[in-house]
């Protein structure tokens, strides 16, 4: 707060972070847990989850440089009251 950043922004921006951080390789826990499940090989997990990864990175991007498309919906929902 006192560095004057909106805690809803930097809140969204941790949020896409950490499952940046649980679905890449190689400690990303998202990935074990769906070879637990399918019982696929991880090489094929890690193959398949990379579109999701450049996805989200230009998410996050978007986000850090626009900051009111993090906040527009939490912020009208706040005025209606």
């Amino acid at each position: 707060m006192a560095l004057d950043i909106d805690l809803i922004w930097y809140g969204i921006l941790l949020m896409i972070n950490l499952e940046l951080a649980l679905i890449t390789p190689p400690v990303g826990v998202n990935l074990y847990v769906i070879k637990g499940i399918t019982q696929a090989h991880l090489a094929a997990i890690i193959r398949g989850v990379w579109p999701y990864v450049l996805i989200m990175l230009a998410g996050l991007a978007v986000v850090m440089t626009v900051p009111d498309i993090a906040t527009w919906l939490p912020s009208s929902m706040a005025a209606g009251r």
